[in-house]
């Protein structure tokens, strides 16, 4: 039988997964033991935060499987390895909670300012000095 978790965690997020198992305590078990968090899809981007399921419930036939993990991801060769910072300064209370807002933060429209360096992975070596890259849209 397939089971349909609606999970949700800080910030107001949700989000569902699909899973096929014989009861909805085995249902429950496969999320936390067998899936790799990564392939869960939360609502409002990804902020960190604990995971807390609200609800287990039969899923109609319609509803796809999540996958348990991620899919590996090829790398062709003609792809280049950059690093990209990005430096916020968050007032909070402990360097958790000032990750999370600083994630939030990152993920807000207007959140416009990244360096982008190209890198050599095999030496850590700039090709070049970094670069300031604005995604703020044009008023135009």
């Amino acid at each position: 039988m397939k089971w349909k978790i609606r999970l949700a965690r800080d910030m107001g997020q949700e989000a569902f997964v699909v899973i096929e198992a014989p009861t909805s305590e085995e249902a429950e078990t496969i999320l936390w033991h067998d899936m790799d968090p990564d392939v869960i899809r939360w609502s409002d981007d990804d902020v960190m935060g604990d995971r807390e399921v609200r609800e287990v419930y039969p899923a109609d036939d319609k509803d796809e499987l999540t996958p348990l993990e991620m899919p590996p991801v090829r790398k062709p060769k003609d792809l280049r390895t950059y690093r990209v910072t990005w430096v916020i300064e968050v007032e909070a209370d402990t360097s958790l909670s000032a990750a999370r807002r600083a994630r939030f933060y990152q993920t807000r429209p207007g959140t416009t300012a990244f360096d982008v360096s190209e890198v050599c992975l095999c030496a850590a070596q700039r090709y070049g000095p970094p670069v300031t890259i604005d995604l703020t849209p044009d008023a135009d």
